[in-house]
């Protein structure tokens, strides 16, 4: 049965009102749906095309509303606005296809299965950078169970990138409780870490070991497991206190 034959007469072919309103978003007698109706934007991020709902991005506060009404005043010579089309999309310089694509999937929770590891950081970078609270905050919450198995020094630069002084707190505890010895030029290699910052983190780390020593064996720590037990048990009390007050500086400056 051909296809024309499923159409009404009034469908069958496009009326000369349609044709005349098609670009107005009225046609006499119906209405758009004012939630799902969607006006959709392209953007181009390195080589890559992406066409996604454009109220998912007009947020407040973030840097989307004015890009969007700026778009609306640049048409290229076959009149398209910008963002309209592959021909003419709005281009995002300075990031990753990967991350916003990531950010993407994340804001649009359209798909199957969860989002990687790879796939949130790209999120947090950007919805930190772009300043999409909620978003964030949920990002944040979907990406902490992974944190346990990342290295200290990934789980300090991702604090330190997105500002995540939780993080950043658990990462400077986890430092200074790490039995001896301490790689401190690997450390210095650590983004937002500085020559000021290891100097705490070195005093900071005898302190403790000192206080746990005299407090478990005023005289020469033993070697029997006792000792041992005895010595790690005071080493960890009060780690995260002495730490708040050790980094304050460095915890407020990745503090939202």
């Amino acid at each position: 049965m051909p296809f024309d034959s499923l159409l009404s007469p009034e469908t069958a072919q496009v009326s000369p009102t349609l044709e005349r309103q098609h670009n107005t978003g009225s046609v006499e007698g119906s209405q758009r749906d004012g939630m799902y109706y969607f006006e959709t934007v392209v953007f181009k991020v390195e080589d890559t095309f992406f066409c996604v709902p454009k109220n998912g991005l007009d947020v407040e506060g973030t840097p989307f509303p004015e890009m969007f009404k700026e778009a609306t005043t640049c048409t290229n010579v076959l009149g398209e606005v910008k963002g309209s089309s592959d021909a003419y999309p709005i281009v995002i310089n300075k990031t990753s296809k990967d991350s916003f694509r990531g950010f993407l999937r994340a804001l649009y929770r359209f798909t199957e299965p969860d989002l990687t590891y790879e796939e949130l950081v790209g999120a947090l970078t950007l919805s930190t950078k772009w300043k999409f609270i909620e978003l964030r905050t949920r990002v944040i919450r979907d990406l902490y169970p992974f944190m346990e198995a990342r290295s200290i020094r990934e789980r300090i630069v991702l604090a330190t990138v997105c500002k995540i002084d939780a993080w950043l707190l658990e990462a400077f505890t986890a430092l200074v409780l790490e039995p001896p010895p301490l790689d401190v030029t690997d450390i210095a290699s650590f983004k937002g870490v500085n020559s000021v910052t290891i100097a705490k983190l070195t005093l900071l780390r005898e302190k403790r070991q000192l206080q746990a020593l005299q407090a478990t064996h005023p005289g020469t720590l033993c070697e029997c497991p006792s000792c041992l037990q005895d010595f790690d048990s005071v080493r960890m009390q009060n780690a995260v206190e002495q730490v708040k007050q050790v980094f304050a500086t460095e915890l407020a400056a990745v503090s939202m």
